[in-house]
């Protein structure tokens, strides 16, 4: 969706830039000027590449995990199954919490500071308590925390490709939105006049927006008829 929605915006910036050369005294081999071609590239192989990084660290550790509990993994996992479940889980509230909080709007700048100040300690205070906790799991209710690993690792991405898609359907009318703001809050401004300068600079998305579309896509879920047909 995100590539879908850069080639879009691509395309509509291409098409306003021929517009306005046709009306200028610009040729056509300064459409350079007019479109962000760097930044539209840069977020194109920005994905493909991190498709590739995370295709190679996946079958790395993988590969690793093979190599340390073997086809057997039962017999190991009593004695080291808490332990590496404490690493892989720690791992998956970094990315989810530590890194995803940045974008939160809910976070003020002391609450980021303090958390990049003391994101070591987060972490250790995270995989003692986790690991301690899996490693009762497996001793007092014999439980398999395998299946807890990988239930956190699927609301993990589940979480990121709702982020995503949530960045990506309300983007586009929010940048309407902070345009149309930008030209309300000055009368004298004339619609021809009205420079995309405001938009450069990072928005802050208010949460209610954030609330109304998170559950849209929630309601969206239990009542469309083709998401209810795609476990079949």
């Amino acid at each position: 969706t995100t590539v879908s929605i850069v080639f879009e915006l691509l395309g509509a910036a291409v098409a306003i830039s021929l517009i306005k050369i046709l009306n200028s005294t610009d040729n056509l081999s300064d459409i350079g000027n007019y479109i962000n071609t760097a930044k539209a590239l840069a977020i194109i192989f920005g994905i493909l590449f991190s498709v590739v990084i995370a295709f190679a660290f996946g079958t790395i550790i993988q590969f690793i995990t093979r190599l340390l509990f073997s086809f057997d993994y039962k017999k190991y996992m009593e004695d080291f199954g808490a332990l590496w479940g404490g690493i892989a889980i720690t791992a998956i509230v970094y990315f989810m919490l530590v890194k995803g909080a940045k974008g939160a709007s809910f976070m003020t700048p002391e609450h980021l500071e303090w958390l990049s100040t003391h994101t070591l300690l987060v972490l250790l205070y995270a995989f003692i308590g986790i690991t301690v906790l899996l490693q009762l799991l497996i001793s007092l209710f014999k439980v398999n925390i395998l299946r807890i690993i990988v239930l956190v690792g699927t609301f993990s991405l589940a979480m990121a490709f709702a982020g995503n898609d949530l960045v990506n359907f309300i983007g586009v009318p929010l940048a309407g939105l902070e345009a149309y703001k930008e030209f309300a809050g000055d009368p004298s401004f004339s619609p021809d006049a009205l420079l995309m300068g405001s938009l450069s600079q990072p928005v802050k998305t208010p949460t209610i927006f954030l609330l109304a579309a998170g559950l849209i896509m929630v309601a969206t879920l239990f009542l469309s008829k083709k998401a209810r047909t795609l476990p079949d």
